[in-house]
């Protein structure tokens, strides 16, 4: 079987490896909240959401069987004010 990696979270969700690509993006988060990259909060009035989106990867070993599956997250930047 030919797997294909997903173009979107969405993709991700209706795969045939949905189970494996929703595993290892918890891991994911799991790993940016243990090593303090993020911190998840309740959004306040007024204020704006940070844009994100998954790139979905297969790792293959040198042989083409798949070695594992890798997430990345992509935000887009906070400008910040100058002072």
């Amino acid at each position: 079987m030919d797997l294909y990696e997903p173009a979107s979270y969405e993709e991700a969700l209706v795969s045939p490896n949905a189970n494996e690509w929703i595993a290892t993006m918890k891991d994911e988060m799991s790993f940016m909240a243990r090593n303090q990259v993020l911190e998840l909060v309740d959004l306040l009035p007024g204020c704006k959401t940070i844009s994100n989106k998954w790139v979905l990867k297969i790792k293959r070993k040198a042989d083409g069987s798949i070695d594992k599956y890798k997430p990345l997250s992509w935000r887009n930047a906070i400008p910040k004010e100058k002072v």
